[in-house]
């Protein structure tokens, strides 16, 4: 295992060294520094912004599914894609971007939870290998008879 993960970083480290050898060729030496300083700001300040509404408990996004665990979920990813903006090169970066939006990181969490439920809860994921919701009308399935009703007020 770890033998895999100094493989990974050492492509990794190879790729991006290509990369922005390429850009410096292709654009100017300038402009790859310019872009490795503007990217290395971007993710010191998405570090910041996350450490800051993460302590402050300030709710940024709704949870995806009603799941509540997808709320430290989402700023350790915002986290992981500040880290990514701040390592110098082209690959990086475009990681980090695509956790940074919205939409992807949306989509990622939810492949993650799916795949975490998949390998933690086998017997539920057994019947269908697709991508979905495993209750997508939202409707509650009751297994018996018995109805509670339940009255609240909200006291503010």
């Amino acid at each position: 295992m770890m033998a895999k993960i100094i493989v990974i970083i050492f492509i990794l480290g190879i790729t991006e060294l290509a990369t922005l050898l390429w850009l410096g060729s292709y654009a100017g030496w300038l402009l790859a520094l310019g872009e490795i300083l503007v990217t290395l700001l971007l993710g010191l300040g998405i570090i910041r912004w996350v450490g800051v509404f993460s302590f402050t408990g300030t709710p940024r996004l709704p949870p995806i599914d009603g799941f509540l665990i997808v709320a430290p979920i989402d700023a350790l990813v915002l986290l992981v894609a500040g880290v990514l903006l701040m390592l110098p090169g082209l690959v990086t970066d475009c990681l980090g971007f695509l956790l940074v939006f919205l939409p992807t990181r949306r989509l990622l969490l939810r492949m993650a939870l799916w795949y975490l439920g998949r390998k933690l809860f086998p017997s539920v994921f057994s019947q269908s290998d697709e991508f979905e919701s495993p209750n997508p009308e939202g409707d509650i399935e009751v297994s018996s008879d018995e109805i509670i009703d339940v009255e609240f007020y909200r006291i503010l």
